[in-house]
């Protein structure tokens, strides 16, 4: 298998690998864009249309609901025609990854340059992305319970898990978080938990990383998410650099409008999840508050 096609090796090794491989025409595709309803045909993606504009591949196709006018059922048809197209059917099989959303007339430029990797990205992604349109809705602070917590399991054709979850993003390099400490432990009146976590940075290029804080209230009178972000810092590290991220958590934070719609804290404890993304948890750790706060 290719590295850049074995998601167990490392991103950066991934990417590497992938570039050295492109071709000039592919990395220039990459940087372009078709409009959707010019690989449609019939109401449906065109593999023979899409065989003259996008061989060498392509970076993303413009606005497929706008742009072809179908609805919600055709476009997932027509989005899966597409990525079946480039990953099947061009040299290195690329998928439009690609989401740029209105960037601005330097898009160009900023996209160029995290592709050929003069810029090493950090972004994070503020939705959760996903993979086809039977799971909308797709959020990660669900309830834990009913359908989204999918305690039936996957769907039959698909799993139950967005393509890209809230939170989600890629560096050229890699971060390590460890020792995680929580103080204090025990709470009582109002007050500040605070939170921190080490940082390393374990590639070799300089970059940054956005600490994702989630907490969740394990036991509650009314049923809480099961999980939270409170908190996201970004940290700048050197390659084998190790920097501290820290916290600080008001405890009315932590709060929600009971069955009386009365605004409260109420004691007991809670589970503190840090990680890369809302799903990619890698540190967790508890506290308890001790009296219930008004």
């Amino acid at each position: 298998m290719e590295i850049y096609r074995d998601a167990s090796q490392p991103v950066e090794a991934r990417a590497r690998d992938l570039i050295l491989k492109m071709t000039l025409d592919e990395k220039i595709a990459q940087l372009g864009a078709v409009w959707s309803f010019e690989v449609l045909e019939d109401g449906r993606f065109s593999p023979r249309k899409a065989g003259a504009l996008v061989k060498d591949g392509i970076g993303h196709t413009c606005r497929p609901g706008v742009g072809t006018a179908l609805p919600p059922e055709g476009i997932a048809d027509f989005a899966n025609g597409v990525q079946h197209f480039l990953v099947t059917k061009t040299r290195l099989g690329i998928p439009a990854i690609i989401q740029a959303w209105l960037p601005g007339e330097e898009a160009g430029n900023a996209i160029a340059d995290v592709l050929f990797g003069d810029c090493n990205p950090g972004g994070k992604l503020p939705i959760s992305i996903p993979e086809r349109v039977g799971q909308v809705p797709v959020y990660y602070g669900h309830k834990p319970s009913g359908a989204r917590s999918q305690v039936w399991g996957d769907y039959v054709e698909t799993g139950s898990g967005p393509a890209f979850e809230f939170g989600y993003g890629l560096s050229y390099t890699s971060f390590e978080f460890s020792n995680l400490r929580i103080e204090p432990a025990q709470i009582r009146g109002h007050t500040r938990i605070s939170v921190q976590v080490d940082v390393r940075n374990t590639g070799n290029r300089p970059g940054e990383e956005v600490v994702q804080l989630y907490i969740n209230d394990i036991f509650a009178s009314v049923t809480r998410p099961v999980k939270e972000l409170k908190g996201f810092r970004r940290i700048a590290l050197e390659p084998g650099e190790t920097g501290t991220v820290q916290f600080e958590l008001p405890v009315e934070t932590l709060g929600f409008y009971d069955q009386d719609m009365r605004f409260t804290v109420e004691p007991g404890a809670f589970k503190v999840m840090v990680g890369r993304s809302s799903q990619d948890i890698v540190l967790e750790g508890v506290f308890e508050i001790l009296a219930e706060l008004a």
